[in-house]
Parts: C-alpha cells; sequence; structure tokens
C-alpha cells in the first residue's frame, strides 16, 4: 500500500522521478517494527534531505568544473553515508543528497530544482509509507516498548537465578553469555522506546517517564554485567541470605512482568527484609574482592528492581511507590 500511494504521489510530481518517492516509502519501513517506528525513520529522512539540498547545492556550484575535487568529494560522501547508516540516518541521508548533487553536477546536469524535486519527492513517499503503517500494520509503539520491557525483565529473572545458582550451589552457568543476552534485550528495549523518547513526541510527560524507564533498566543491566565479570563457582556455598535475596529479586521481577501484562491483583514488591548487604557476613574467611564486588552489584541490581515500581505502575509493600 505505501509504495503504491508513492508511485501515484511521485507520478503527479515528476513522470520521471517517481521512483524517489517509492524508494523513500520503502526505506522508512526496512528495520522498523512500529509505526511510531516508521514515522521518525520517515521524519529523518526528510530533515537529512532538506538539510542536504542546501549544502548539495552550495558545494555543487562552488566545485563546478573541478573533475578532481567533485570526484573525491563523491567518494567522501560515498564512504560518510555507509559509515553513518548504522549511527544516524538523518546524516546518512545528509551525505546520500549532497552526493547526488554532486554526481549531477558531474553529469553536467544539475539545477537546484532537481534537489528540490528529490525533497518534494521524499516527503511523499515518508507520507504514503507513514500513512500505510498507521492504517494498515498499526503495531503501536507502547505495546512494542511493553512486550520488549517484559522480555528483558524475564531475562533478568532468569539471570539472578543462576548467579544465585553459581555462587551458592556451585553450578555451572556462563554468566558472561547470559548478560550478554540481557543487553541485546536492553537493546531492544532502547529501540522500541526511541519514538517516544525522541523530541518530536508529542506527549512529554510520556517521554519522561520512558526516559527514566530506561534508565533504571540500564542501570539493571550494568549491574548484571558487573556480577558476570566477578562471580566465581561455589563463592558463597550454601550461603542462605544469598538464596533469599535472590529468591526475592526474581519474584519481583516476575511481579513487575504481572504489573506489566495487567494481570489481576499482582502482588505489591517485597522490600529488603534480608538486606543484600549481609551476604557473606558468615562466611568464615570473609569475603574476597571479586566476590564482594559481585555482592555489591547485586546488592545495586536489587535496588534497581525495587526503582522500576514508579514507572512501571507496581506497588511496594509498604505502599510506597
Amino acid at each position: 500500500m505505501g509504495c503504491g500511494l508513492a508511485i501515484l504521489a511521485g507520478e503527479l510530481l515528476s513522470p520521471q522521478r517517481w521512483y524517489w518517492a517509492v524508494i523513500a516509502a520503502f526505506v522508512v519501513f526496512a528495520g522498523t517494527t512500529s509505526a511510531g517506528q516508521t514515522l521518525m525513520k520517515g521524519f529523518r529522512r526528510v530533515v537529512g534531505t532538506l538539510v542536504g539540498i542546501v549544502t548539495g547545492t552550495v558545494v555543487a556550484l562552488l566545485v563546478a568544473g573541478d573533475l578532481p575535487l567533485v570526484v573525491g568529494l563523491l567518494f567522501v560522501c560515498i564512504f560518510a553515508g555507509f559509515y553513518l547508516v548504522a549511527i544516524s540516518y538523518s546524516a546518512m541521508t545528509f551525505f546520500i543528497t549532497v552526493m547526488l548533487g554532486l554526481l549531477y553536477s558531474l553529469l553536467g546536469t544539475f539545477t537546484p530544482g532537481l534537489l528540490v524535486l528529490r525533497l518534494e519527492e521524499t516527503a511523499a513517499g515518508a507520507a504514503a509509507g507513514a500513512l500505510a503503517a498507521l492504517v494498515v500494520l498499526p503495531t503501536s509503539t507502547k505495546s512494542l516498548l511493553r512486550d520488549s520491557v517484559d522480555g528483558l525483565l524475564e531475562r533478568l529473572a532468569g539471570f539472578v537465578t543462576s548467579t544465585v545458582g553459581l555462587l551458592a550451589d556451585g553450578e555451572l552457568v556462563d554468566l558472561i553469555d547470559a548478560s550478554r543476552d540481557v543487553d541485546a534485550d536492553l537493546d531492544a528495549v532502547q529501540t522500541s522506546a526511541e519514538p517516544l523518547l525522541h523530541r518530536i513526541s508529542p506527549r512529554r510527560a510520556r517521554r519522561s517517564d520512558t526516559r527514566h524507564l530506561v534508565r533504571v533498566l540500564t542501570r539493571c543491566a550494568h549491574h548484571a554485567r558487573g556480577i558476570a565479570a566477578n562471580a566465581e563457582v561455589a563463592a558463597l556455598p550454601a550461603d542462605r541470605t544469598l538464596a533469599a535475596v535472590g529468591g526475592r529479586v526474581a519474584a519481583n521481577l516476575r511481579r513487575l512482568r504481572a504489573v506489566l501484562r495487567d494481570e489481576p491483583h499482582p502482588e505489591p514488591l517485597a522490600r529488603d527484609e534480608t538486606p543484600a548487604a549481609a551476604i557473606g557476613r558468615d562466611a568464615p574467611a570473609g569475603l574476597d574482592e571479586r566476590t564482594r564486588r559481585a555482592v555489591n552489584h547485586l546488592t545495586q541490581l536489587d535496588q534497581a528492581v525495587l526503582a522500576l515500581a514508579r514507572p512501571l505502575g507496581a506497588r511496594i509493600a509498604d505502599g510506597s511507590h
């Protein structure tokens, strides 16, 4: 549907350059999984094209007739466009637009109006893609974010359970790989949340809440990495405090998932009746430095999980948020 609308709009603007609109409609869909991501990508493409038109016109007029300089700048734009594709979509679009100006200058067919036509075709294609995203496959950003957060909470609960198994029971668990899985799920959350965090998002309150949620989840992932880097097999054999703390943190993560999925009557989060700082106090030889760091990260993870109560709308046992 998006490409069909883009063809119609592109033909109305220019029977020779209609494919620019189709390309824009197709590209704004590529790699997106929600309507918000499609809208944001379309906006960035139009902005990059607009700035690229101004710059491309000036550069093309300044270097017209200087073949070595034009060819050199062409290669610079191609390199920058491909280098920045994973960093900034607007910047990539900017360099591609400047490259087109230089290319048409090299062919002797450059006019400022040609780049203006590209902006019009790009805007038409982006609009067609956005309309299709909203009407045909209206996957909301909110639901996508909810699912990605739910996946991360599930992953963190499994990570905490594995941590207890490795430290207390001597289970052979690869926490490094497990922490990488946590990071991968965090990346999914950040990608899902990006449309809500963008400055063009109309809901400032939701933007603030989402930013806080992502910040706390990032803290959780950071402490998971810290645990993975320092935890050693059977460093705290049969430590009852570790088992209690780990069980509480994993249970709190499951309660947060219940709130996130709108389950009826979710249980409130439990506070630290058994503080994580008490782990290892009864160890005859005390804690070595690496185990101490792992316990410290577990303590911080415990606190970060409780901090998720406010952005997710969960209750804590004493009634605070």
